[in-house]
């Protein structure tokens, strides 16, 4: 902001800030005014701005909402893992009823879609239900540990990178979470996936 526009400014707010005429501005301390009121003002008008980044990311942020749709996901994990994937799929869908902009219900959804069409393979399939299981139970290591087998089968599969980044993530381990949420991204942005990028980004600005 330029110091001009900074005069404008200081000057245009003292009759606003105190309530009186100019006849009556002599009588204010310019140093208490500007130190008080135009800061004040000052940071006011800057802090959305600086926080624009943050209010951007944390705007779908709903903690009592993601409390309310976990069960969905829980129970879809449960049913992968038995490679029942067609009940893993109507659960998921229940849950979209309820909750039809959710992301994360959204792109697990089509997760379990690929695999009960074999878009992916069996082997992939297996391993990918089974990290999403352990994940789902809070089995970070074991979740890890059959996420890299099935990005070993297929290494642009975004949605293993997207898990890898979340069990990082839960380990504390960020730059591994980092990495693995950044390659999970940039694969959604090439598919043209909006729900993978947004949960991408969900964990990502969460990163310390």
């Amino acid at each position: 902001m330029s110091l001009f526009f900074v005069n404008i400014l200081i000057f245009s707010f003292i009759p606003l800030t105190f309530g009186r005429t100019n006849s009556h501005i002599n009588n204010i301390d310019i140093t208490t005014f500007l130190s008080k009121k135009v800061t004040t003002s000052y940071i006011i008008m800057s802090t959305p701005l600086l926080n624009k980044k943050k209010e951007s990311s944390e705007q779908d942020s709903n903690p009592e909402e993601e409390i309310a749709y976990r069960p969905y996901i829980q129970k879809s994990s449960q049913y992968a893992y038995k490679k029942q994937y067609s009940k893993a799929e109507k659960e998921l869908k229940n849950g979209l009823v309820l909750y039809n902009t959710n992301s994360e219900l959204q792109v697990t959804l089509n997760m379990i879609k690929d695999m009960k069409s074999r878009i992916i393979a069996p082997s992939h399939a297996s391993y990918l239900s089974k990290g999403f299981y352990y994940i789902e139970n809070n089995n970070y290591e074991k979740a890890i540990f059959y996420f890299l087998k099935a990005k070993r089968i297929n290494p642009n599969y975004p949605f293993t990178y997207l898990c890898l980044g979340i069990s990082y993530f839960q380990l504390k381990q960020y730059n591994k979470a980092e990495k693995n949420l950044i390659k999970a991204k940039k694969i959604f942005a090439y598919n043209k996936e909006n729900h993978g990028i947004k949960v991408a980004e969900k964990y990502l600005f969460k990163i310390p």
